[in-house]
């Protein structure tokens, strides 16, 4: 059982413990998350205390009063004092270092996809080249109707192709001053008729009529696309999606507020990893194409959701200082 003395400062802290009473009645058993671990420390703790040596459980998840977790390693110390056999729990938070962790795992996922994508950009792209030219020659001679459409299908493989570039290499962003606004609502027009055809509204709430930012506009709009058709996607009875625009001193906020069916806790945490999607035919390259274009920008993007109430994606990008507005 716990027990305040016997529980130190850090100890309280990393429990999140805030009051005795909060801890009273209860073991540590029932501060793990389900699973095996609970038995695994169980059985850890009685080897300790039978072959009196110390014994160290790693990885195990706390779940502390307020609900928050926290990822500890553990360490049970048999101790004899004052003709008593005693316990020692010594708590390590390693938080942190899995964290870290995980986005050395997504780091080197980035690596090999952008290696893979590489590879088949350029394979794609040498027959590509030949494919168009030689329907560009034939065009007078067959019904020039069906000419169109492949020459169309094949722009838009070459679109594609230029994204898995984008995952490939760091992309030189040449960047000239844009109006944000403009572009959003450029953006907005170009999605509304589409849009109005599946009963969506995309209302832009913009908190000033003009924001100027260093980028590259055909990529920032190329993430802002990418944004609302998902938005789009999730919301198959239709509704609004609203756009807001917000400044800082430092930055520029634009959030993507869709009602759509939204995103589990489990998924959430996925979102954005090479070949993980939440719709059956995706490839989980749109999204990561986007956090590759707004990091190219020095911008960053967060993503919040509830299942039945919609998801909201927030793209931060940095403004000019003041110093770069003078040279």
């Amino acid at each position: 059982m716990f027990s305040s003395p016997y529980l130190n400062e850090s100890g309280k802290k990393l429990f999140g413990i805030t009051r005795t009473e909060e801890v009273i009645g209860k073991s540590l058993l029932d501060f793990i998350a389900k699973g095996d671990a609970r038995e695994e420390i169980a059985q850890t703790i009685r080897m300790a205390i039978e072959n009196r040596k110390p014994c160290t459980v790693r990885d195990i998840t706390l779940i502390r009063t307020d609900r928050d977790t926290k990822d500890v390693d553990m360490s049970f110390i048999p101790t004899f004092y004052k003709n008593r056999h005693k316990l020692q729990i010594v708590m390590t938070d390693v938080t942190v270092r899995k964290k870290t962790e995980e986005r050395l795992q997504q780091a080197e996922k980035l690596s090999v996809v952008g290696q893979l994508a590489a590879g088949i950009a350029h394979e794609i792209r040498n027959p590509l080249t030949a494919i168009k030219g030689f329907t560009q020659l034939i065009k007078e001679q067959i019904n020039p109707e069906y000419c169109s459409v492949i020459l169309q299908e094949l722009d838009r493989i070459e679109t594609i192709v230029s994204d898995l570039l984008v995952l490939a290499k760091p992309q030189v962003v040449k960047a000239e001053t844009v109006d944000i606004v403009k572009l959003i609502k450029s953006t907005v027009t170009l999605l509304n008729s589409q849009a109005i055809l599946q009963n969506i509204i995309i209302k832009f709430h913009p908190e000033v009529e003009k924001v100027e930012l260093e980028c590259e506009p055909d990529q920032l709009k190329q993430v802002f696309i990418n944004i609302l058709r998902n938005a789009m996607e999730a919301m198959p009875d239709g509704g609004p999606i609203h756009i807001y625009l917000k400044q800082s001193a430092k930055e520029v906020d634009i959030s993507f507020v869709d009602q759509g069916v939204g995103i589990p806790k489990d998924r959430l945490q996925r979102i954005g990893e090479p070949f993980y999607s939440t719709k059956e035919k995706g490839t989980g390259l749109g999204l990561m194409i986007c956090q590759k274009i707004i990091k190219n920008h020095k911008g960053h993007l967060k993503i919040e959701s509830e299942v039945g109430q919609g998801t909201t994606i927030t793209v931060a990008l940095p403004r000019k200082t003041q110093k770069e507005n003078q040279v």
